[in-house]
């Protein structure tokens, strides 16, 4: 069965994504994520969320808003890549990974910096800048990872770790690779809290 993946930005960030989060956790135990999030879409409004213990909350379109983690992309490229999430949702929400009991959020501070992430379509590259922490926009990203659309959509319900995921055939980097390292182990609970 297929899920309706909307269109229209405000139904997409303001009701999909927060459903579709809580779906995504209601079945997995995860820790309280400690930053908010805000996503742009340029000529088209701010998005933000902040996360509610484990509950992910839209506040909506405030323009004013700069979240923890920013995203930024074109109204274009958005529509572009709902467009190929449509063509590729299901119904199911793949069991996520174990995250361990001791895993904690790191610092934002020690995360700092921004990524660019080039999806290629049939040729055509959909763009998506992401700036961690205080970092003005068009700083030059500490990295940028080239992947497919096709490949993001085969790795749905697969359980892969991090470091042979980025140095699979479908991802290629330029940059510091262990920035992106650090910001994916951060993401997926295999960075450990330092015992004191």
């Amino acid at each position: 069965m297929s899920i309706r993946v909307p269109s229209n930005p405000d139904a997409f960030f303001l009701e999909f994504v927060p459903e579709m989060f809580q779906r995504g956790t209601e079945r997995n135990k995860v820790p309280a994520v400690p930053y908010s999030l805000s996503v742009h879409l340029d000529d088209d409004g701010t998005y933000a969320y902040r996360f509610d213990g484990t509950t992910l909350t839209s506040v909506g379109g405030d323009e004013a808003f700069e979240g923890d983690v920013r995203v930024f992309l074109s109204l274009d490229d958005f529509k572009e890549l709902a467009r190929f999430a449509r063509s590729q949702a299901t119904d199911e929400v793949p069991e996520a990974p174990p995250i361990p009991a001791t895993f904690q959020f790191p610092p934002l501070e020690t995360l700092k910096g921004s990524l660019k992430f080039l999806l290629d379509d049939l040729g055509d590259k959909r763009t998506v800048e992401v700036y961690i922490g205080d970092v003005p926009r068009g700083t030059a990203p500490k990295a940028t990872i080239h992947t497919t659309l096709d490949f993001v959509a085969s790795l749905q319900g697969q359980t892969i770790a991090v470091d042979q995921l980025l140095r699979a055939s479908g991802v290629r980097i330029e940059g510091d690779f262990g920035y992106v390292l650090r910001l994916a182990n951060a993401a997926t609970g295999k960075t450990r809290r330092r015992e004191r």
